[in-house]
């Protein structure tokens, strides 16, 4: 398509090498537009639960996740955008059904480290993402995500950020995704203790 012609070119644009503030700023409007176009583009259905559940063949979304939104979101705390960095997040939520279970496992260690950010989009995303991946369609068992798949360290580091999060300020993404997790840890078959300091 016309529109999908233009992702190739942004996605470069965004990873040009050139210093300067002009340039960073130049990439990061190239990175928003093409998560903009790409999401438009290739989201055929979706409902607000499961987000999106048929994709067109436009564009590779596994390969993109790699080349372009994994690598955004694996960036230290000191070096992000914070808007650029709410936006990968928020692909992934809009995506987690064909992105898969392996990649957002992957995406969790620095997710979780947003959920201490500074600005409150980007923590509100990350903990709304932790609470949607967490209820990924029940049906299919290739993408669902559980405790036992993050592991007790990162399921108390979770646990503890949004605590910290919420101490400080108020936030209903911190509180559904605590709930959520707590929920899923009373139902779990193998109970994970919970350290009296988290």
């Amino acid at each position: 398509t016309l529109a999908g012609s233009y992702i190739p070119p942004l996605m470069a644009a965004s990873r040009s090498s050139h210093s300067g503030s002009t340039n960073a700023a130049n990439r990061f409007l190239a990175k928003e537009a093409a998560l903009f176009l790409v999401t438009s583009l290739i989201t055929k259905k979706q409902t607000r639960k499961l987000g999106v559940t048929e994709v067109s063949n436009l564009v590779n979304l596994q390969q993109f996740f790699d080349d372009n939104i994994f690598n955004e979101i694996a960036q230290p705390m000191d070096r992000i955008n914070p808007v650029l960095q709410a936006s990968c997040i928020k692909f992934i939520i809009h995506f987690r059904n064909q992105i898969g279970k392996e990649r957002l496992l992957k995406s969790m260690p620095s997710i979780c480290d947003r959920l201490l950010a500074e600005v409150p989009v980007l923590k509100s995303y990350a903990a709304h993402s932790i609470e949607k991946c967490l209820i990924i369609n029940k049906a299919n068992e290739n993408t669902r995500i559980n405790l036992a798949d993050l592991g007790n360290d990162l399921v108390f580091k979770i646990i503890n950020n949004i605590c910290i999060s919420i101490a400080k300020s108020e936030n209903r993404y911190m509180m559904k995704a605590l709930l959520r997790i707590l929920t899923l840890i009373y139902k779990d078959t193998q109970k994970i203790d919970i350290p009296r300091n988290v």
